[in-house]
């Protein structure tokens, strides 16, 4: 079963279609030919590695740079799927991000 058309509605309707990435990665489902898929793949990389699942984000993120087709590495996204393959995450941003949840959960922004 190909996740490609489940991807290219929520592409198209902008319903999250790093969710649908997601899975295809879980499916080890590439779909180089569109053009957003890469994209949506490092946003959902950064989602996982952004709740502390590092190894998994980088295996994944492994995993697509693996398969890079010819020519793909001209794309925007792939700068951040190769720095992710590498272990390579905005460790400061999550941290930052962390912080700041914590304060609001303990009410330092009432």
């Amino acid at each position: 079963m190909s996740l490609k058309p489940a991807f290219d509605r929520a592409y198209d309707h902008r319903e999250h279609p790093e969710a649908i990435a997601l899975r295809m990665l879980e499916f080890e489902e590439t779909y180089w030919e569109h053009y957003g898929w890469p994209e949506a793949c490092a946003i959902a990389i950064y989602n996982i590695a952004r709740t502390g699942d590092y190894a998994t984000a980088q295996s994944y993120a492994q995993w697509v740079y693996a398969r890079l087709p010819k020519g793909a590495d001209r794309m925007p996204s792939t700068k951040t799927l190769v720095e992710y393959a590498q272990g390579d995450f905005p460790y400061d941003e999550f941290n930052s991000l962390h912080v700041t949840l914590n304060l609001l959960d303990a009410g330092e922004f009432d």
